[in-house]
């Protein structure tokens, strides 16, 4: 079995960083008022609780 090469496990770990990243922040532009709005949003009937 090769040895995963010290690049090879930081440019993963690098990969999972940035998605992770882009995905808070697409979260953050489309629910500014943060996770207080999406716990409305999830409790009202229409879904549509904080706009």
């Amino acid at each position: 079995m090769k040895a995963t090469s010290f690049l090879e496990i930081h440019w993963m770990r690098l990969a999972t960083l940035l998605t992770d990243f882009a995905y808070e922040t697409a979260r953050l532009v489309r629910y500014p008022a943060g996770e207080q709005c999406e716990i409305m949003r999830a409790q009202s009937s229409q879904g549509n609780g904080c706009q």
